[in-house]
């Protein structure tokens, strides 16, 4: 059930251990993250590039799924790979676009009417319109006394 706008949406991340965050947002299970393995850090955690791709894809299927609703469209299948490539740019490293391929199946007759709905859930997508966004950084930094 949908609940009166503006909704609030917060994280908590702390430091767990070498190159390792910890992500709680409760009630859910806590998820690790660190670096992707080409810079250093383990195989075995979920990476901030990976988690963001999982926000992107996961946010065009819910779309696509309240667009379907509304439509009365039954999609009997739904996935997605989402990609990105990192590299280096003019401003150090940075992920230079995102790719979305999305297999749907429906009925006999709908493929069009998912087309168009696939299109409408792109150009609706919160994560796809927020990675235009500028990011806000508010910082406290504290000294934690004298360095030995």
């Amino acid at each position: 059930m949908m609940t009166p706008f503006p909704h609030q949406y917060e994280i908590t991340l702390s430091h767990v251990g070498p190159s390792t965050g910890e992500v709680d947002a409760p009630p859910r299970p806590p998820l690790f993250t660190a670096p992707p393995p080409e810079l250093g850090g383990p195989d075995d955690r979920w990476s901030p590039e990976q988690l963001l791709l999982s926000a992107l894809a996961g946010c065009l299927l819910a779309t696509f799924q309240a667009l379907a609703a509304r439509d009365h469209l039954v999609a009997t299948a739904w996935t997605a790979h989402a990609s990105a490539r990192l590299d280096r740019g003019s401003q150090g490293l940075e992920l230079s676009g995102f790719r979305l391929e999305v297999n749907v199946t429906v009925p006999d007759g709908d493929v069009a009417r998912a087309e168009g709905l696939l299109a409408r859930a792109k150009r609706h997508c919160v994560v796809a319109n927020a990675l235009r966004l500028p990011v806000e950084l508010v910082a406290t930094v504290v000294s934690a006394g004298p360095r030995h």
